[in-house]
């Protein structure tokens, strides 16, 4: 199983879940909000098989992406594979430090061409503006978390090459729903943002992907192992290019 976005530092007890994900071989991509976050927390993984950190430059922590913050991203981009969690937030949240998120996210950009890596996106009411900039910097295949936009976008975002990952509260809500079905099983992923959401009254966890799995293969109509089979190679789909360069 996959859980290509999970805020494994916000946990309680980072080591369990690392541990659980290990013992239930889920892959699990644990994204961070400050390069320096990364930088503490990669060798308390490093000796794990299916966790990896991804390096990270939240828009919501803006404030906080000084000049030292961007050099350690710069410095730290080429010892990892994972880039995450980046991008725009033009919400109400991040709506006051907005110029200095797309200051940060063009530094990204920047600092990744010719770089291929696994990104993860963070686009909440900037769903265009990041596509633009993915665009404009001609990125490969990206990845949309928990995308909350206007359907009418989806298209064009996977017209463009990119996938969308999928959590349980995405699937809990009509308007999460109507997104999924917009979304081709061929540009998904799966994912848990936990520990920032909930199922069945409980914080969610890695393992909880198989959950996610059956409840999209009933919404889509199909065949849970066959989903199961596809966004495996979805995931494959992605990792293909970065461990070639890494040859």
């Amino acid at each position: 199983m996959l859980d290509t976005h999970c805020h494994i530092d916000q946990y309680p007890d980072p080591l369990a879940i690392v541990e659980l994900a290990e013992k239930e071989k889920v892959t699990t991509i644990g994204v961070t909000t400050l390069p320096s976050h990364f930088q503490e927390g990669r060798e308390f993984v490093k000796n794990f098989r299916y966790v990896r950190l991804a390096l990270g430059l939240h828009p919501l922590a803006a404030a906080q992406h000084t000049p030292k913050e961007l050099l350690l991203f710069k410095q730290l981009l080429p010892s990892t594979a994972f880039v995450g969690e980046v991008g725009l937030d033009f919400s109400r949240a991040g709506k006051a430090t907005a110029t200095r998120q797309v200051a940060s996210f063009e530094f990204v950009l920047e600092q990744m061409q010719g770089r291929p890596r696994f990104l993860t996106l963070h686009s909440r009411g900037a769903e265009t503006r990041v596509l633009a900039m993915l665009t404009d910097y001609q990125m490969p295949a990206a990845v949309f978390h928990w995308y909350s936009g206007p359907a009418a976008h989806i298209e064009d975002i996977q017209a463009a090459g990119h996938y969308f990952s999928i959590n349980p509260a995405m699937l809990q809500s009509e308007n999460g729903r109507r997104i999924i079905q917009q979304i081709a099983p061929d540009r998904a992923l799966l994912e848990s943002d936990g520990p920032y959401v909930q199922l069945n009254n409980r914080t969610v966890l890695p393992t909880d992907g198989e959950h996610t799995l059956i409840r999209l293969a009933a919404l889509w109509g199909t065949d849970a192992f066959a989903l199961r089979a596809q966004i495996q190679s979805n995931f494959n789909s992605l990792m293909r290019p970065i461990k070639d360069a890494a040859k």
